[in-house]
């Protein structure tokens, strides 16, 4: 099988759960009430091998791969967990699920974690022995909405002889469908095993927790922390770590079955404020080093925002629908439905793109080269990197502030066509990401410029969206994507909505441009 093709066809499972240790003498309280109904459990017995590279990027990233063998239910013995975002006591994870020998992970799943890894060999780093009490809470249709492990496991070490070095009891609770807990049983579960003497929930994977302190160390890059006494490398470094940890964390669900909206935007963000900000601290840098690494980003970016274009063309044609037939337009659904049609075909060519990418040498090298470049600030010859950040930033914002006022006086000779306000809306989110940039360092001046400068982006970006879907349709309905009836039903009055968007331009502008915002 193709490799990107098999990881485009991987489909991952929402798993939902919660994580508490108990003692050997603990009982399993019933978890059941209110119309549901906790079973008798049934044992099985298990071994689990864990695979990473030799400093556990994986692990430190929030990953894991395991493969599992004895008495299962019959599942596929390899899993992939990926790390999510989020907090409290609930775990939020994909899993992916292949068949395979236990010697070698499979490449369907390798291929998943092909720009984390950048080339590290994965091999067996841990090994845990289950024996389990596994129980089932039912609704009254005998549904099953929870599953319910009572876990005793040994950790083994795998340098000698698979030796027993720790035990440790868990009970944990899982939705059955993996989906939103919208009647919050895994909160009332974890409330309950709390009351019958358990700890509180742990979000920390298993065999993270016996992996040592490399385990506990940020992922490559780490990042880099800034503040008033921050020196100048410091400030390339948080930004050239922050950004590509970003990528990083998005990259394995792009190559996911399906299509994740915010995994998508997430990414694009991540290569558009890198490329602003390796512009901003161009004084700074070696452009040697510097400058390719932008055109780089320019290219995955651009992969990147093909896909995006659809989702954001999708959600405003979705609005505009609803909107229309609120007002009782009878033909609204329909026209819909043929521009989503159109712009499904778009998505997909533009994913197979960004897939292509993804899978590709080229890719894989701006990862690590940007992985380089946040550890070792790239700075330019003659450069103090230990001088203070503080004494460069007004003028790193200098240019961004400039080119920003540039576009405006533009706006305002050009009589406001729409590229002059897309331009205008362009440079103040690269002012907007300076402001961001330098506000550990500067202090709350640069933090309220920065919350003003995302307000006239965000009220311009209102306008190009719907200057954009007017082009879209109007293109569509000329190369036949959409009827010229549909294309008609959906731009009607767009032009007026268009120009409703820019009427909080001037008090917008007025206040990101105080002068003293400025004065750092």
């Amino acid at each position: 099988m193709d490799e990107r093709m098999g990881a485009e066809r991987m489909g991952a499972e929402a798993e939902r759960e919660v994580k508490v240790a108990v003692t050997d003498g603990f009982e399993v309280p019933d978890l059941g009430g209110r119309g549901l109904v906790h079973g008798p459990p049934r044992a099985r017995h298990l071994e689990a091998t864990f695979w990473d590279s030799a400093d556990l990027r994986l692990t430190r990233r929030g990953h894991m791969l395991r493969h599992r063998r004895g008495d299962d239910d019959g599942g596929a013995p390899w899993s992939l967990k990926l790390a999510e975002d989020g907090d409290g006591p609930v775990l939020a994870r994909r899993h992916l699920s292949a068949p395979g020998p236990g010697h070698e992970p499979p490449a369907v799943l390798v291929d998943v974690l092909r720009a984390v890894l950048g080339g590290a060999v994965l091999v067996a780093v841990g090994r845990l022995r289950h024996d389990q009490q596994r129980s089932t809470v039912s609704d009254g249709r005998g549904r099953p909405v929870l599953h319910v492990e009572d876990d005793r496991y040994e950790v083994l070490d795998l340098g000698h002889g698979d030796a027993v070095v720790a035990h440790r009891r868990e009970i944990e609770v899982e939705l059955a469908d993996g989906g939103a807990d919208g009647d919050g049983l895994l909160e009332r579960a974890a409330q309950r095993l709390r009351r019958a003497g358990a700890d509180r929930p742990d979000r920390t994977p298993k065999m993270a927790r016996h992996l040592g302190a490399l385990a506990a160390a940020p992922a490559d890059p780490a990042p880099v922390e800034l503040d008033r006494r921050s020196t100048v490398e410091d400030l390339v470094r948080s930004s050239l770590a922050d950004a590509t940890r970003r990528l990083l964390d998005h990259d394995p669900v792009l190559r996911l079955a399906g299509h994740d909206v915010e995994a998508v935007h997430q990414a694009r963000v991540a290569t558009r404020r890198l490329r602003s900000d390796l512009r901003t601290l161009r004084p700074l840098l070696d452009r040697a080093v510097t400058d390719p690494l932008r055109d780089e980003l320019r290219w995955i970016g651009g992969l990147l925002g093909a896909v995006r274009d659809a989702d954001v063309l999708a959600e405003l044609v979705g609005e505009r629908s609803h909107r229309l037939q609120e007002d009782g337009h009878p033909d609204a659904a329909a026209a819909a439905d043929a521009a989503l049609a159109g712009l499904d075909r778009q998505r997909d060519e533009a994913r197979a793109a960004l897939l292509a990418g993804l899978a590709s040498p080229r890719y894989l090298a701006l990862v690590h080269r940007l992985v380089v470049a946040a550890t070792v600030a790239p700075l330019g010859h003659g450069v103090e990197g230990s001088a203070r950040a503080a004494e460069v930033t007004a003028r790193l914002f200098r240019r961004p502030w400039k080119r920003l006022r540039q576009a405006v006086r533009q706006l305002d000779q050009g009589q406001g066509a729409d590229g002059d306000w897309h331009l205008v809306r362009r440079r103040a989110k690269a002012a907007r990401y300076a402001a961001e940039l330098v506000t550990p360092v500067v202090g709350r001046r640069a933090e309220k410029l920065a919350r003003r400068l995302a307000a006239v982006q965000s009220g311009l970006g209102d306008h190009h969206d719907l200057v954009t879907l007017r082009q879209w349709l109007d293109a569509a309905s000329a190369d036949g994507t959409l009827g010229v009836d549909h294309a008609r039903i959906l731009t009607d009055g767009l032009d007026r909505e268009a120009a409703r968007a820019l009427d909080s331009w001037p008090h917008r502008w007025a206040a990101a441009r105080e002068p003293q915002l400025r004065h750092w």
